[in-house]
């Protein structure tokens, strides 16, 4: 009976293990927010511009993001296309601790549900914007959609406190962390298509 007893706390120990291990795996923060300004009935199309870093992401790693941003547009109807895209999308990884300035504001579906079709509608917006500060910790990953046109970020979303060693130890950490990211951006062509008819 005593043995049966230990063996249990053992096997109790080991699960409760298993279990802290995988709820550290994704104890990290994500966030997005956006612009009043975006015309995103009517993006399609997107393309990747390459950011200058003085602390490049590794060849593997960068592949790797880049393979995954490439996925999460798709599944969202989006085409890739190198000339003329309607979106530009840039990525970057912060390896120290900075204040980022986000938004308190509605959830972005919500909010585009509602925006007019009227592009100079939509440009003469007088939706106020309430910052608030974030202080975001070492192994920050940002990602930010661009409307090529207007030179303007129309998206931007950021996981925070992916690792605590290099990037290639954390390539999975990193890969589902641009996935929760894009949990965060919820639009669909398809379905702005219909809701602009379009489709």
């Amino acid at each position: 009976m005593k043995n049966r007893s230990i063996n249990l706390l053992v096997l109790l120990f080991v699960v409760s293990l298993i279990f802290s291990g995988c709820s550290n795996y994704n104890e990290y923060v994500t966030d997005s927010d956006y612009s009043y300004k975006g015309v995103f009935k009517k993006y399609r199309t997107f393309a990747f511009v390459d950011m200058y870093s003085e602390n490049p992401v590794d060849t593997t790693l960068d592949n790797m993001i880049r393979d995954e941003i490439f996925y999460r547009m798709n599944v969202r109807g989006y085409n890739y296309k190198d000339k003329n895209p309607n979106i530009l999308v840039f990525y970057k990884l912060y390896e120290e601790d900075f204040k980022y300035t986000g938004y308190n504001q509605p959830e972005l579906e919500y909010y585009v549900k509602y925006q007019p079709e009227d592009e100079e509608e939509i440009e003469n917006n007088k939706d106020t914007y309430d910052p608030v500060k974030i202080p975001l910790v070492r192994g920050t990953m940002l990602i930010q959609l661009m409307d090529r046109k207007k030179g303007a970020t129309i998206w931007q979303g950021y996981a925070s406190g992916l690792y605590a060693g290099t990037y290639t130890d954390n390539q999975k950490i990193v890969k589902n962390a641009v996935r929760s990211i894009f949990d965060r951006y919820r639009l669909f062509v398809e379905e702005q298509q219909r809701a602009s008819g379009t489709y």
